[in-house]
């Protein structure tokens, strides 16, 4: 190579296009797009959801797995119907059932299910609409404790609020809780009368429920009881329609509150002993006996001067005609 002479001009030397080094970023522009050619790119992109089945149609669900069934193996088939359940709640009945209970299950036709893909043996299931209609519980029953119930034949009414019950082969007398109707021995003599009657509808030759309070019986040995028949709130029933008063005779006291309101509700309606005729309020009549006409002392009366059997007794009870204070008079005479 000869020196150059420092005093001589540069040369720059222009070397052809081919000769130049290709830039790397077009050499993979260009790799990139023979691969693009060379690939199906649709694997790379989502698939379109399926469509959303419309009203009325049944759509069939395929269960398999492509990398295990073998060719002798048939896919499962389910054969997928609407659920649905339809709920009607039937009024309340005046002293309805004790008890809420489904009723009148049925199901509709089954539906047809669609033809199987050839080859296949496997059987569709099909899910049939159910239809439920509920009773629920009248509020007037929620009073009653939560308990199973005795359950007896009435054989005898005796009055408008006592009966005899057939319970287990054993006849025994039932006291309804927290009811008093009119007896055949007060002035109230012919309303007594109706009140027996209207028992007498509601009960004679029945299956009846018995619920507790607290009380197993009474001094006399009677049964305490609230009692429903034929979806009928006995006790509550007799107050409302007039026939029998409301009284509270603790410890059983659980349906107190409505008996009361359901007076109040007769008595302001005149239904039943409310419009019958009353003692005369004279000044006479003592008020310690407000079912009843009894003069205050003097005389001094006791049990076996009077015609009044087990009527109500208030303080201060100037005869003395409830020994035992339990607000009753001339009980058992």
């Amino acid at each position: 190579m000869e020196r150059k002479n420092r005093n001589s001009p540069t040369v720059q030397l222009q070397l052809p296009l081919r000769n130049r080094r290709f830039p790397h970023f077009l050499r993979l522009v260009l790799l990139f797009g023979v691969l693009a050619l060379a690939c199906d790119l649709s694997q790379f992109l989502p698939a379109s959801p399926p469509p959303s089945p419309q009203a009325g149609e049944v759509t069939l669900i395929i269960e398999s797995t492509p990398e295990t069934i073998l060719p002798s193996i048939e896919p499962t088939i389910t054969l997928a119907v609407e659920e649905s359940q339809h709920f009607q709640y039937l009024p309340l009945l005046s002293g309805g059932g004790a008890t809420a209970e489904a009723k009148g299950l049925t199901s509709p036709p089954t539906p047809e299910p669609t033809q199987k893909p050839n080859g296949s043996s496997a059987t569709p299931t099909v899910t049939p609409t159910v239809y439920a209609t509920i009773t629920p519980i009248p509020l007037s029953y929620l009073c009653i404790p939560l308990q199973t119930p005795q359950l007896g034949l009435v054989t005898k009414v005796i009055d408008g609020d006592t009966i005899r019950v057939l319970l287990d082969g054993k006849e025994e007398k039932v006291r309804y809780i927290g009811i008093d109707a009119p007896e055949s021995t007060t002035t109230q003599e012919a309303f007594g009368k109706e009140a027996t009657k209207r028992n007498a509808q509601l009960v004679r030759n029945q299956i009846v429920e018995l619920y507790r309070d607290v009380s197993e019986t009474d001094r006399y040995g009677r049964l305490l009881r609230y009692v429903v028949t034929n979806s009928v709130f006995v006790n509550l029933k007799l107050i409302e329609e007039g026939y029998a008063k409301a009284v509270t005779y603790p410890p059983d006291v659980a349906c107190a509150t409505i008996f009361q309101y359901a007076e109040r509700t007769a008595r302001e309606l005149g239904k039943g002993l409310w419009v019958a005729a009353t003692p005369s309020a004279s000044p006479n009549c003592d008020p310690a006996y407000p079912d009843v006409c009894i003069p205050s002392p003097p005389p001094d009366l006791s049990c076996a001067e009077i015609s009044f059997r087990n009527f109500r007794v208030l303080p201060p009870d100037p005869h003395g005609f409830d020994g035992d204070q339990d607000g009753l008079g001339c009980e058992n005479q």
